[in-house]
Protein backbone atom coordinates (compact mmCIF):
# COMPACT_ATOMS: atom_id res chain seq x y z
CA UNK A 1 0.00 0.00 0.00
CA UNK A 2 1.33 3.42 -0.96
CA UNK A 3 1.43 6.03 1.76
CA UNK A 4 2.59 9.55 2.44
CA UNK A 5 5.96 10.29 3.94
CA UNK A 6 6.64 13.76 5.13
CA UNK A 7 10.40 13.69 4.78
CA UNK A 8 12.57 13.12 1.73
CA UNK A 9 15.77 11.43 2.85
CA UNK A 10 19.09 11.79 1.09
CA UNK A 11 18.99 8.08 0.17
CA UNK A 12 15.54 8.45 -1.37
CA UNK A 13 16.58 11.59 -3.26
CA UNK A 14 19.62 9.87 -4.73
CA UNK A 15 17.59 6.81 -5.71
CA UNK A 16 14.92 8.94 -7.41
CA UNK A 17 17.51 10.99 -9.27
CA UNK A 18 19.48 7.91 -10.37
CA UNK A 19 16.29 6.16 -11.44
CA UNK A 20 14.99 9.08 -13.45
CA UNK A 21 18.34 9.68 -15.13
CA UNK A 22 18.33 6.02 -16.27
CA UNK A 23 14.78 6.13 -17.64
CA UNK A 24 12.72 4.74 -14.77
CA UNK A 25 9.30 6.25 -14.32
CA UNK A 26 8.30 8.29 -11.30
CA UNK A 27 5.39 5.87 -10.74
CA UNK A 28 7.71 2.86 -10.50
CA UNK A 29 10.10 4.68 -8.20
CA UNK A 30 7.24 5.77 -5.96
CA UNK A 31 5.96 2.20 -5.78
CA UNK A 32 9.47 1.09 -4.78
CA UNK A 33 9.52 3.61 -1.90
CA UNK A 34 5.85 3.04 -1.04
CA UNK A 35 4.80 6.64 -1.54
CA UNK A 36 2.16 8.37 -3.61
CA UNK A 37 3.37 10.18 -6.76
CA UNK A 38 1.71 13.37 -5.43
CA UNK A 39 4.10 13.21 -2.47
CA UNK A 40 7.06 13.01 -4.85
CA UNK A 41 5.84 16.07 -6.77
CA UNK A 42 5.14 17.93 -3.51
CA UNK A 43 8.77 17.35 -2.50
CA UNK A 44 9.91 18.61 -5.89
CA UNK A 45 7.88 21.80 -5.43
CA UNK A 46 9.01 22.46 -1.86
CA UNK A 47 12.68 21.53 -2.10
CA UNK A 48 14.57 23.81 -4.51
CA UNK A 49 17.71 21.66 -4.47
CA UNK A 50 15.74 18.49 -5.25
CA UNK A 51 13.85 20.30 -8.00
CA UNK A 52 17.10 21.52 -9.56
CA UNK A 53 18.69 18.07 -9.41
CA UNK A 54 15.49 16.53 -10.79
CA UNK A 55 15.64 18.81 -13.83
CA UNK A 56 19.25 17.72 -14.38
CA UNK A 57 18.26 14.04 -14.06
CA UNK A 58 15.57 14.51 -16.72
CA UNK A 59 18.13 16.18 -19.03
CA UNK A 60 20.55 13.28 -18.50
CA UNK A 61 17.74 10.84 -19.33
CA UNK A 62 16.93 12.74 -22.52
CA UNK A 63 20.56 12.74 -23.65
CA UNK A 64 20.87 9.02 -22.83
CA UNK A 65 17.76 8.24 -24.87
CA UNK A 66 18.90 10.38 -27.81
CA UNK A 67 22.17 8.47 -27.94
CA UNK A 68 20.20 5.28 -28.60
CA UNK A 69 18.63 6.63 -31.81
CA UNK A 70 21.39 5.22 -34.04
CA UNK A 71 21.22 1.75 -32.53
CA UNK A 72 17.40 1.71 -32.84
CA UNK A 73 17.67 2.30 -36.57
CA UNK A 74 20.20 -0.52 -36.93
CA UNK A 75 18.37 -3.24 -35.01
CA UNK A 76 14.67 -2.75 -35.74
CA UNK A 77 12.63 -2.80 -38.90
CA UNK A 78 12.03 0.66 -40.35
CA UNK A 79 8.45 1.15 -39.10
CA UNK A 80 9.23 0.14 -35.53
CA UNK A 81 12.43 2.18 -35.59
CA UNK A 82 10.52 5.25 -36.78
CA UNK A 83 7.93 4.93 -34.01
CA UNK A 84 10.60 4.45 -31.34
CA UNK A 85 12.75 7.33 -32.59
CA UNK A 86 9.72 9.63 -32.91
CA UNK A 87 8.77 8.83 -29.32
CA UNK A 88 12.26 9.62 -28.10
CA UNK A 89 12.36 12.88 -30.06
CA UNK A 90 8.92 13.85 -28.73
CA UNK A 91 10.00 13.14 -25.16
CA UNK A 92 13.18 15.16 -25.71
CA UNK A 93 11.15 18.09 -27.04
CA UNK A 94 8.98 18.07 -23.90
CA UNK A 95 11.66 17.53 -21.29
CA UNK A 96 14.30 19.80 -22.84
CA UNK A 97 12.23 22.40 -24.67
CA UNK A 98 15.02 24.93 -24.83
CA UNK A 99 17.31 22.49 -26.62
CA UNK A 100 15.08 20.07 -28.56
CA UNK A 101 11.62 21.64 -28.56
CA UNK A 102 9.92 23.39 -31.42
CA UNK A 103 10.69 27.06 -31.21
CA UNK A 104 9.32 30.14 -32.75
CA UNK A 105 11.72 32.93 -31.98
CA UNK A 106 10.61 36.37 -32.91
CA UNK A 107 12.92 39.16 -31.90
CA UNK A 108 11.65 42.57 -32.78
CA UNK A 109 13.49 45.70 -31.85
CA UNK A 110 11.85 48.84 -33.07
CA UNK A 111 12.01 52.32 -31.62
CA UNK A 112 9.34 54.73 -32.64
CA UNK A 113 9.52 58.44 -31.99
CA UNK A 114 5.98 59.78 -31.98
CA UNK A 115 6.77 63.08 -30.30
CA UNK A 116 6.37 65.00 -33.59
CA UNK A 117 3.00 63.41 -34.22
CA UNK A 118 1.87 64.19 -30.67
CA UNK A 119 2.95 67.83 -30.95
CA UNK A 120 1.07 68.21 -34.25
CA UNK A 121 -2.05 66.67 -32.69
CA UNK A 122 -1.77 68.94 -29.66
CA UNK A 123 -1.51 72.02 -31.85
CA UNK A 124 -4.57 70.93 -33.86
CA UNK A 125 -6.50 70.45 -30.63
CA UNK A 126 -5.36 73.86 -29.37
CA UNK A 127 -6.61 75.56 -32.55
CA UNK A 128 -9.83 73.58 -32.40
CA UNK A 129 -10.64 74.59 -28.82
CA UNK A 130 -11.55 78.21 -29.59
CA UNK A 131 -13.51 77.15 -32.66
CA UNK A 132 -15.25 74.42 -30.67
CA UNK A 133 -16.05 76.87 -27.87
CA UNK A 134 -17.46 79.37 -30.37
CA UNK A 135 -19.57 76.64 -31.99
CA UNK A 136 -20.84 75.56 -28.59
CA UNK A 137 -21.67 79.17 -27.70
CA UNK A 138 -23.53 79.63 -30.99
CA UNK A 139 -25.42 76.39 -30.40
CA UNK A 140 -26.35 77.44 -26.86
CA UNK A 141 -27.48 80.85 -28.08
CA UNK A 142 -29.64 79.21 -30.75
CA UNK A 143 -31.17 76.95 -28.12
CA UNK A 144 -32.01 79.95 -25.92
CA UNK A 145 -33.58 81.73 -28.87
CA UNK A 146 -35.69 78.66 -29.68
CA UNK A 147 -36.81 78.35 -26.05
CA UNK A 148 -37.77 82.04 -25.98
CA UNK A 149 -39.68 81.64 -29.26
CA UNK A 150 -41.59 78.68 -27.81
CA UNK A 151 -42.31 80.70 -24.64
CA UNK A 152 -43.59 83.61 -26.70
CA UNK A 153 -45.71 81.28 -28.82
CA UNK A 154 -47.19 79.74 -25.67
CA UNK A 155 -47.99 83.17 -24.22
CA UNK A 156 -49.61 84.23 -27.47
CA UNK A 157 -51.67 81.04 -27.55
CA UNK A 158 -52.65 81.57 -23.92
CA UNK A 159 -53.78 85.13 -24.64
CA UNK A 160 -55.84 84.00 -27.62
CA UNK A 161 -57.42 81.25 -25.56
CA UNK A 162 -58.32 83.73 -22.82
CA UNK A 163 -59.82 86.05 -25.43
CA UNK A 164 -62.07 83.26 -26.61
CA UNK A 165 -63.49 82.77 -23.15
Amino acid sequence: MLGDRTKLTLTMMEDFLDGISTGQSVIKLCEKWLIQPRQFYAWAERDALFSEKLALAYRVDVERRLETLDSIAEQDDSKVAKVKSDNIKWLASKRSREKYGDRTDIHLTQTLDISGILKAAESRVATMKPAAAAALQTHATNEIIEVNEIKNANETSKERFEDLL
